[in-house]
């Protein structure tokens, strides 16, 4: 099956740089759409240029941060072993 365009141009500018772009109220967010690139293996090949504006200070701020908040959203989350008791124990017959 032939790729639309529009697709055609996000995989491209995702998979040179990693910039990912929502257009208008499409069904997909970031986040989906993030998703779905890593999902189907599509992988930047560099870093997108802005980085490159950012002192090393400034991006081991922002690296740091994006940890903190992943800590903390890991940190709210059950074990897997108390998700699975939670959530998918098998039902009696």
């Amino acid at each position: 099956m032939e790729i639309p365009p529009s697709l055609a141009r996000k995989i491209a500018l995702f998979r040179g740089h990693g910039q990912i772009f929502r257009e208008h109220e499409e069904l997909f967010t970031e986040i989906a759409w993030l998703q779905a690139m890593i999902g189907q293996h599509i992988e930047p090949q560099a870093h997108h240029p802005l980085a490159d504006g950012l002192d090393e200070t400034q991006l081991d701020d922002f690296l740091g941060d994006i940890r903190t908040l992943i800590g903390r959203a890991a940190a709210s989350m059950p074990d897997h072993a108390r998700f699975v008791a939670e959530h998918c124990q098998a039902r009696d017959s």
